[in-house]
């Protein structure tokens, strides 16, 4: 799509996704809702979203730090941005969207360093993945302030599309 220019997609409904055997279909969802509880990994992501999965990826060689210059971030920055000490630090409340089995969204107030005053919502991993680690910046609030301004300027699902597209 890159290359062709294409910037966006739109599409457009005219009506609502009609379930032909809707107990049949309810039961896969209940199914698929206590899988996920049962996950490994579920109170990590309910506690601190896809953000918490930053120790895993960079254990793994899984983050593309400084544009794919390396393929971890270097310890000091990864220990500084831990989820842990900031969502413990900051969180004001939690929030969810609506039938979310996991409901691991977080507003979080700054008060302090050099975005005080910034109430935001907690990003996910791609913002982490495609602002911090790309950029390479050790400053540990910039992703929740970039994540911010996404969200001002209407671009909030830009990082989670570009960090799709590049891997």
């Amino acid at each position: 799509m890159c290359s062709k220019n294409l910037k966006a997609l739109v599409a457009r409904a005219t009506g609502s996704i009609k379930v032909t055997e809707r107990k049949r279909f309810m039961k896969a969802v209940c199914e698929i809702r206590q899988s996920i509880k049962r996950g490994e990994r579920y109170e990590i992501q309910q506690k601190y979203g896809t953000f918490g999965i930053l120790h895993g990826k960079q254990a793994a060689c899984g983050i593309a730090y400084k544009n794919f210059q390396d393929c971890t971030m270097p310890d000091d920055i990864a220990v500084a941005i831990d989820p842990k000490k900031t969502i413990d630090k900051y969180q004001v409340c939690k929030s969810s969207f609506p039938k979310c089995p996991i409901g691991c969204g977080r507003f979080l107030h700054f008060t302090d360093r050099p975005y005080a005053g910034l109430i935001t919502e907690a990003p996910q991993w791609a913002t982490v993945g495609s602002l911090q680690g790309k950029l390479g910046v050790p400053e540990p609030q910039f992703m929740f302030k970039a994540h911010a301004y996404c969200n001002q300027m209407g671009l909030r699902e830009m990082a989670e599309l570009y960090s799709a597209a590049t891997g």
